[in-house]
C-alpha cells in the first residue's frame, strides 16, 4: 500500500515539474529613444531632466520611476541610448548636441535597462573620444552597449541573445547587418536582435525604406527588428513569425519637453524556452512621455488612452500587421505555436 502511495506522489511531483518546465518563459522588453541628458548649449545643458532632478533634489531613479518595477521584473530590457555621456566639448557647434555627465548612465541601471543601442544620429556629437566615454560610462554601470560595429551577446535563462545596431543612412542595403547576423549565429546566438535607427522624424508612417528593410532583415536571420528614430509610434508587423517594431517612439527623452505626439509604449515579447525557443506573445504597455514637462514617462490607465496607442501600432490594413483583431482592445497578440 505504501509503495502505491509513494508511486502516486512521485507521479504528481513529476507532473508538477513537467508543468513548471512547460511554463518556463523569457520576457524581453523594448523601449525606444532615451536621452537621459539634454541639449548642450555652449557646454551648458539646457532643456533637460538632469537639471530638473538636481534642482528638485531627486535621485537618478527619477527618469524611469514609473517603469522600474516592470523593467526589473522582466528578463531583459533594451533601449536606444540617444545621448553622449561625456564632459568633452561638441565636435560641431552647428548641430543639436545631446549630452549628460557620465554618472547619469546610472539612470538606465536603476530603471532596469540591461542593454542599449548606441548607433544613432547623436552617437558622434562629441567625436570618437566622446563616443568612447559613453561606452565606458555604460559599461561601468553594467549596461551592455552595442552598435556602430560593436556586437553584444548575453545569456539569459540559458538562451544566448545577440544584438547589433545601425543608424541611417541605410540606402536600402543590409549587407553590414547580414554580416553581423551571421556572425552572431556563428557565435552561438539563439536569438538575434537588430536595432535600426531610421525613418522620418515625427512622421507616424514608416517610410518605403523601412517597409523594405524590415522584412529583409528577418529573411537574413533576425528574430526581432527593433526600430526607433521618428520619436513617434509606428505600427508593428509580424513577418514569418518574427516581429518588426518600426518605431517605439521616445520613453525618457530629456531633450524634448514638448513633443507633438506624447504617446509611447513599452513593448514586451514573451518566448517559451522549454526545448525550442518560440514566440508566445507580443504585448504593449501604453504610456505618455511625460506631463507638465517633467520628463518622467508614466503608463496610461484610462482605456481610451490605451486603445488610442494600440490603434497606432496596427496598420490601417490590419492584414499587413499580422496581429489579431482584438489587439486594438487588448494590446496583446498570443501565438499558438505548435
Amino acid at each position: 500500500m505504501m509503495k502505491r502511495v509513494y508511486g502516486v506522489l512521485s507521479l504528481l511531483i513529476l507532473l508538477g515539474l513537467t508543468a513548471f518546465a512547460a511554463a518556463e518563459t523569457l520576457t524581453i522588453s523594448l523601449i525606444g529613444d532615451c536621452a537621459v541628458g539634454g541639449i548642450d548649449t555652449n557646454n551648458y545643458i539646457t532643456s533637460s531632466f538632469t537639471r530638473l532632478i538636481d534642482k528638485l533634489g531627486f535621485g537618478k531613479e527619477y527618469p524611469f520611476l514609473h517603469f522600474a518595477q516592470l523593467l526589473n521584473e522582466d528578463d531583459l530590457t533594451i533601449a536606444n541610448c540617444e545621448v553622449c555621456y561625456t564632459l568633452r566639448k561638441p565636435a560641431s557647434k552647428d548641430k543639436l548636441n545631446l549630452r549628460a555627465a557620465p554618472e547619469w548612465a546610472e539612470a538606465f541601471k536603476l530603471g532596469g535597462v540591461d542593454a542599449v543601442n548606441t548607433a544613432n544620429n547623436h552617437t558622434m556629437d562629441y567625436g570618437r573620444a566622446g563616443y568612447q566615454d559613453t561606452m565606458e560610462a555604460l559599461r561601468t554601470q553594467g549596461i551592455g552597449a552595442f552598435g556602430n560595429g560593436e556586437l553584444y551577446i548575453t545569456q539569459v535563462k540559458g538562451v544566448t541573445i545577440g544584438m547589433t545596431g545601425y543608424t541611417y543612412p541605410h540606402r536600402n542595403d543590409i549587407t553590414r547587418q547580414t554580416k553581423d547576423i551571421h556572425e552572431l549565429r556563428a557565435r552561438g546566438c539563439d536569438l538575434v536582435i537588430v536595432s535600426m535607427h531610421w525613418g522620418r522624424e515625427e512622421n507616424a508612417t514608416p517610410t518605403r525604406e523601412q517597409r523594405l528593410l524590415g522584412p529583409k532583415l528577418i529573411e537574413a536571420g533576425a528574430d526581432i527588428v527593433f526600430g526607433h528614430g521618428p520619436h513617434v509610434l509606428h505600427p508593428i508587423e509580424i513577418y514569418q513569425g518574427k516581429v518588426i517594431f518600426y518605431s517605439l517612439a521616445n520613453l525618457v527623452f530629456g531633450a524634448h519637453s514638448n513633443p507633438k505626439d506624447p504617446d509611447t509604449a513599452v513593448a514586451q515579447l514573451v518566448y517559451s524556452i522549454n526545448g525550442e525557443l518560440r514566440l508566445n506573445e507580443v504585448r504593449v504597455i501604453p504610456a505618455r512621455m511625460h506631463e507638465n514637462k517633467n520628463f518622467q514617462p508614466f503608463p496610461y490607465t484610462r482605456e481610451e488612452d490605451k486603445q488610442r496607442v494600440y490603434r497606432k501600432m496596427v496598420f490601417k490594413n490590419r492584414d499587413e500587421s499580422g496581429l489579431p483583431e482584438d489587439f486594438i482592445f487588448t494590446g496583446s497578440a498570443v501565438f499558438n505555436n505548435p
